[in-house]
């Protein structure tokens, strides 16, 4: 496969730019659908020429060059290693930018902290595994537990713990704690 059909084939037009659609997208995904649309992980709903959008939707033009680079042996692209940080931040313009907390294994004390969501899910070895979300101004954290919590979402609370790694998922900066407790 040459680059002009990779460009067909993955909703790119024949300039290498492809057209990503961000908003309200589930709600309005059949109109999408029918004006050749399609959805990729990477890209999200995205088409290859310009398309009339219903008020909840903007569009954001992406060029080829900006994620992908063409291996002229392979004949295929290959992504480039910040492509995934580089999409959400373009496609996220109002995403809140978090920074990492404190240093590993440092104790903090008494952090303020909102508590924003918990899920679970078993571990493999027969128990639940919680996974409790908090936030700060410009912190995300994350703790691992088998302690089920019953706070509501935005619930005030001050939190002690142990920073046990600093980790990037999906484009948000996260610090993971352990050995917690909630006040």
């Amino acid at each position: 496969m040459n680059k002009q059909e990779w460009f067909r084939n993955n909703g790119f037009n024949e300039n290498g730019i492809t057209y990503c659609i961000i908003g309200d997208t589930f709600r309005n995904r059949e109109y999408l659908k029918q004006r050749q649309c399609r959805y990729s992980p990477l890209l999200k709903w995205h088409c290859d020429n310009y398309i009339p959008l219903p008020e909840q939707c903007s569009i954001v033009e992406i060029p080829f060059e900006k994620i992908y680079k063409w291996d002229e042996k392979l004949n295929k692209p290959l992504i480039y290693e910040d492509a995934e940080n580089w999409l959400q931040r373009v496609l996220n313009p109002n995403s809140q930018t978090y920074e990492f907390l404190g240093e590993i294994n440092q104790r903090i004390f008494d952090l303020e902290v909102i508590y924003k969501s918990s899920y679970n899910f078993i571990s493999r070895y027969g128990q639940f595994t919680y996974i409790h979300t908090f936030e700060t101004n410009k912190n995300k954290i994350i703790w691992f537990t088998i302690k089920k919590l019953a706070y509501s979402p935005n619930t005030k609370l001050l939190l002690t713990g142990t920073i046990v790694q600093h980790q990037n998922y999906k484009g948000d900066n996260t610090t993971i704690v352990n050995r917690c407790i909630l006040k």
